[in-house]
């Protein structure tokens, strides 16, 4: 399995440095993206056995999303026992949409796939399949959300949520203030480090009991071994996003000029650094939420390359981070079993 990804890691490198943007090529990679996801061997994942489980005794389960029980039971009526179609149908859903959403909003396509495929084809579609199609609902809600086409915007939300009950936090989105000060979004990240180090977590005391009572059985979840339920906030990873986020401040009206969708897009990058360290005494949470918001980085990573000249010089330092991203996943945190 890691040698078919080096392998598409490479053709997105191939197409990325050449600029080859002839629309067949791109659909070539989908098909091979959902291919890869759909019939990846048993055990590669850490959570395909646990998706085993799940699919056998969806009707006992309270927790599965609604979509996972109507994928379930759909796939034992026509398949019996085959779950491999469970799999199939969700990297069709998962690989697609953000498919789609990338060829609507990125100025660099082999970019953007170079960063999905880099981390978030392995940490969503190859992992959390139900959060995978989540954050790809999330990536095709950035356009009506920009033109403020309410209908359609609560329409993908609610379907997101139907797939994953963390993009519940896209109904928030909406409200976004996309007029104030750069500076204030600018400032949100080092107010949450601050809050972090002062160890002050004002989500665990929100005054709702029913939400206080979910959060805090999401905080006792913290003491299994689980390394979603282990959290270090000022992870290398963390702060060479966070070195990224400002690095976008800095050149802002520039990149504002370069995409129309940069602005909503920075906002919502900015919420998914803050949340990490914000929730970081909900670890389980803490990762969902920021990998959720943090989708929008297919879209805004490749960007860069309007910061930094040579353009030569641009690319070989987003492929080289890239490549550093996708080997930490793999062989440093282990997300693929070999």
């Amino acid at each position: 399995m890691v040698y078919v990804l080096l392998f598409l890691f490479s053709l997105c490198v191939t197409n990325y440095f050449f600029n080859e943007n002839r629309q067949i090529y791109y659909w070539i990679i989908c098909i091979f993206y959902i291919l890869v996801i759909g019939f990846r061997p048993a055990g590669i994942d850490r959570d395909y056995y646990t998706y085993l489980e799940h699919f056998y005794n969806y009707q006992n389960i309270t927790f599965l999303e609604p979509t996972f029980k109507i994928i379930a039971s759909i796939t034992h009526s026509l398949f019996g026992s085959n779950y491999i179609f469970l799999f199939i149908i969700y990297a069709i859903f998962g690989v697609l949409i953000k498919f789609i959403a990338i060829q609507k909003l990125s100025n660099f396509i082999w970019g953007s796939l170079l960063i999905y495929l880099s981390c978030y084809f392995i940490v969503h579609e190859m992992t959390q399949i139900r959060a995978g199609v989540a954050s790809a609902c999330l990536l095709l809600s950035i356009k009506p959300l920009y033109e403020r086409d309410r209908c359609c915007y609560f329409f993908i939300a609610l379907c997101a949520t139907l797939w994953h009950y963390s993009a519940i936090i896209m109904f928030i989105l909406y409200f976004l203030p996309l007029k104030t000060s750069k500076t204030l979004w600018l400032l949100l990240p080092l107010l949450s480090l601050l809050l972090y180090a002062l160890n002050i977590h004002l989500v665990l005391n929100v005054p709702i009991p029913i939400l206080h009572e979910k959060l805090l059985v999401y905080q006792n979840l913290k003491d299994t071994d689980s390394i979603h339920n282990i959290i270090h906030v000022l992870n290398w990873m963390y702060l060479v996003k966070l070195i990224v986020f400002y690095c976008m401040g800095w050149k802002y009206d520039i990149l504002t000029s370069k995409n129309k969708y940069f602005i909503l897009l920075f906002r919502i990058y900015c919420l998914s650094l803050c949340l990490f360290p914000l929730l970081s005494d909900i670890p389980v949470l803490a990762y969902r939420l920021s990998e959720l918001l943090g989708i929008v980085e297919i879209v805004l990573f490749p960007m860069l390359y309007f910061l930094f000249k040579p353009s030569v010089l641009s690319k070989a330092l987003f492929i080289f981070f890239c490549l550093a991203q996708f080997s930490i996943n793999i062989f440093h945190n282990r997300l693929i079993v070999f």
